[in-house]
């Protein structure tokens, strides 16, 4: 009995660092129901990526994840379009589903509609490619709205975010980490073609971000900026996801 207490007591002691994470804690911390209520209520937040194939979307899971949770090198498949994947990394979880930003509106609705029927997300997390900004970012761009119009329909109000992925690649090509000046100004240049090519989704610039899931394509390669976007999804959920969001991408 008294080893079953400490193994509750250390879950629980776990769990308080986490929330001490969290960016509304002062006022949880503060009232213990408010408290009792984020733990019980938690669950795994719900993220719909939608990009272009190949532009980076379930390495930018796996990154924020930081395992090697599905794709070629993951131990499941990577996922099927407008499926979710619940998946649970070691105690890390999250609802994932991938959605391409080539279809027409029709096409794409019809792919998304039996999952968000399922569940719905709580963020759509653009994925862009760098160097694409001005093609796949006008079909990002109206997969984006006809997504956020759906869900608009039916009361639901999902944030966004943007990434632009694939840093690692902007000119003058792959350095290693820290960026030179030369890499970091190509890398905003990059950020600033996104927002205005997705001007139109009416987001803040901080909704733009770039990140680098896996640098020259090497799974030992330090991570660019990984952090900074799931923090900036964290920051964009609601309570109840935000919880296990923090957990899962390790951030705070």
């Amino acid at each position: 009995m008294k080893d079953v207490w400490r193994t509750e007591q250390e879950e629980l002691d776990d769990w308080v660092k986490v929330v001490d994470r969290l960016p509304f804690v002062s006022s949880v911390k503060r009232d213990f129901n408010a408290l009792r209520r984020l733990l019980y209520d938690r669950r795994a937040p719900r993220v719909v990526a939608v990009g272009a194939p190949w532009s980076g979307r379930t390495a930018l899971a796996n990154a924020l994840l930081h395992a090697m949770t599905f794709g070629d090198s993951g131990v499941m498949p990577a996922p099927d379009p407008g499926r979710w994947v619940h998946i649970d990394a070691s105690g890390r979880r999250l609802d994932w589903m991938e959605l391409p930003a080539s279809e027409g509106e029709d096409a794409l609705l019809e792919l998304a509609r039996r999952g968000f029927e399922e569940q719905r997300p709580d963020l759509l997390l653009g994925v862009l490619e760098a160097g694409t900004e001005r093609d796949a970012g006008a079909k990002l761009k109206d997969a984006l709205q006809a997504l956020q119009k759906h869900l608009d329909r039916d009361g639901d109000k999902a944030p966004v975010v943007i990434v632009v992925t694939k840093a690692d690649g902007v000119p003058p090509g792959y350095v290693p980490l820290p960026y030179p000046q030369e890499k970091t100004q190509g890398i905003e240049l990059a950020l600033q073609s996104a927002r205005k090519t997705l001007a139109e989704l009416g987001q803040p610039d901080d909704a733009f971000l770039a990140a680098s899931a896996l640098p020259n394509g090497d799974v030992s390669a330090p991570r660019y900026n990984v952090e900074a976007v799931g923090e900036a999804i964290v920051e964009r959920l609601p309570e109840a996801a935000q919880l296990e969001a923090v957990r899962a991408f390790e951030v705070g």
